[in-house]
């Protein structure tokens, strides 16, 4: 599958990788543990649901919405720009696209639903 088609949804405080989605009926199912499969029946919320970039980071790890990357210019989270419609990074009250930014050291350091607290407070 390619990287920027592959979703994870945060479900009970965690984020847990995306197996199928069905947008029509509402429904999701992903991967609780290596036992457990969560099958949500017209009942997902798609503001859980949470894309990936198609990016890694300088590790090789895959860059998500709402990951919180750290770079040499501090902490900063990804977010998708409507009006550009592109992802990017947040710095203040815009989003800055990530094709102008290729130059930088990106690591991710965790996310906004899990690790907020790394955020810098202006972001």
């Amino acid at each position: 599958m390619n990287d920027r088609f592959k979703f994870r949804y945060f479900y009970d405080g965690k984020l847990y990788d995306v197996l199928s989605i069905d947008f029509r009926r509402k429904n999701i199912d992903f991967k609780k543990d290596e036992m457990t499969l969560i099958h949500l029946e017209s009942e997902f919320n798609d503001k859980n649901l949470i894309q990936c970039t198609g990016l890694k980071d300088k590790n090789g790890k895959l860059i998500y919405e709402g990951d919180i990357l750290k770079s040499s210019r501090g902490n900063t989270r990804v977010d998708f720009d409507n009006i550009e419609a592109c992802f990017g990074v947040s710095n203040f009250l815009t989003v800055t696209p990530f094709a102008v930014l290729l130059n930088q050291e990106w690591e991710v350091i965790g996310n906004i639903y899990e690790n907020k607290e790394l955020l810098d407070e202006r972001n």
